[in-house]
């Protein structure tokens, strides 16, 4: 009887250890980007690079210096994140994600090339709206952030974000500050609603992915950073232009190499 008790506890744990990651630090750095253009600069400056393709998710692994960094093209929107997220955390078991890309600013002081280091990251898909009846159109300024079912607001690691600012002092194309970043599967431009984000909740800029990662990284215990170089600001009036954004994006992962090499 205590055999077979003892049998049963071992096979319960066995189960517990192949359903559950086990993190001990020791893994690669996990980068995302979701375009081509947001990575290739990433790839090319692996040492060794193996390009591994997973349920279509393409991840290229390779070093940095002496750390282990896989990148991982996500695609865009938070669909895709997040299944390239847990993919990754499954296939790599990352001892850390940052999440990068580019970014349209919220707050009118960000000027293009300013990095946004998302010590906050909200899903702003989750809403509550207030009821309005037929013909009495939208009005933004009563929409809320709601936790009610779901968790919705992320934070970034204290210890990935520290190594962040402090590597901000070196970065010459424009300013690096922390604050809140707006992700969802979204391209606003209505500046009714960027005014009301910027002014309730602190949004700084706005894209499509790093909730998604945020969350799944949440749920699995990985250490996450989201990083975002601005690409355009509606709220300042500059407008999204692919060839420039493509340049940004050379900043922004030239920027997340230099966390990589500073991480202890």
């Amino acid at each position: 009887m205590v055999r077979s008790a003892r049998v049963f506890f071992f096979a319960i744990c066995l189960c517990l250890l192949c359903s559950v990651p086990l993190f001990a630090g020791t893994g690669p750095v996990l980068v995302q980007g979701a375009l081509e253009m947001e990575v290739s600069t990433l790839v090319k400056s692996l040492a060794d690079p193996e390009e591994i393709v997973i349920d279509g998710w393409t991840f290229w692994r390779g070093r940095v210096g002496d750390r282990d960094v896989v990148v991982s093209r996500t695609g865009t929107g938070s669909i895709n994140a997040a299944a390239a997220t847990l993919l990754a955390i499954r296939e790599f078991l990352p001892a850390c994600i940052i999440n990068q890309g580019t970014a349209g600013g919220y707050a009118p002081d960000l000027d293009l090339w300013d990095i946004v280091l998302g010590e906050r990251v909200v899903n702003a898909a989750s809403v509550v709206v207030e009821y309005r009846d037929r013909g009495e159109g939208l009005d933004v300024t009563e929409w809320s952030i709601s936790e009610e079912f779901h968790r919705t607001v992320f934070q970034s690691d204290g210890a990935l974000l520290g190594v962040a600012l402090s590597k901000g002092q070196d970065y010459d194309k424009g300013r690096v500050v922390k604050g809140t970043l707006f992700s969802c599967d979204r391209w606003s431009k209505e500046q009714d609603y960027l005014d009301h984000w910027h002014r309730t909740e602190g949004a700084m800029a706005e894209e499509m992915e790093s909730a998604a990662s945020a969350g799944i990284a949440a749920h699995y215990n990985v250490p996450f950073l989201a990083v975002r170089v601005i690409s355009s600001n509606q709220t300042a009036g500059v407008a999204w232009d692919m060839q420039k954004a493509g340049e940004i994006a050379v900043a922004g992962q030239l920027f997340v190499l230099e966390i990589i090499k500073a991480l202890p």
